[in-house]
């Protein structure tokens, strides 16, 4: 008969650094998934602002205004839905190795539900501005954006 083992704090050390490891690996899958979107829209944008300055007759600048602010809303969203509770639980591990925190962290608790903190504020303001109040996006889309009013306010 198989007989339950007990997780030394050494084991315990061993699991949470290895958590770390793969809270690691998603920040670098949803940064991926971050790039691509920012390239997809500049490139979106781009062929738009193109085909509405050549011989076509077809003015698709009014599109090209709406990928920005699409963009911006589905980049926030990826930070809302995942990444933000994964950078919770990774300042909650870091905490724990520091000494900084109570020596009742779960393993295995990858969004941290069985401890007693939640990973959202209960407000939800705060998850908000962390998710689509960063300055480097909205620098980012609003020059896209003064991009895209520029080339309507030229007539060709």
């Amino acid at each position: 008969m198989l007989k339950r083992s007990q997780v030394t704090d050494k084991d315990q050390l061993t699991i949470l650094l290895k958590e770390m490891d793969l809270l690691q690996k998603v920040f670098d899958k949803y940064d991926d998934w971050i790039f691509k979107t920012r390239g997809g829209c500049i490139t979106a944008v781009l062929a738009l602002i193109s085909i509405s300055f050549s011989k076509l007759q077809t003015d698709l600048r009014f599109l090209a205004v709406l990928l920005p602010l699409i963009s911006w809303v589905l980049e926030g969203m990826i930070r809302w839905d995942h990444w933000y509770g994964y950078v919770q639980r990774y300042f909650t591990i870091s905490k724990f190795l520091n000494g900084n925190e109570p020596p009742d962290l779960y393993v295995y608790d990858l969004k941290n539900y069985m401890g007693e903190k939640t990973t959202r504020p209960s407000g939800g303001r705060g998850v908000i501005r962390s998710s689509f109040g960063k300055l480097e996006p909205a620098i980012f889309y609003g020059f896209i954006l003064l991009l895209c009013l520029l080339s309507m306010a030229v007539r060709i």
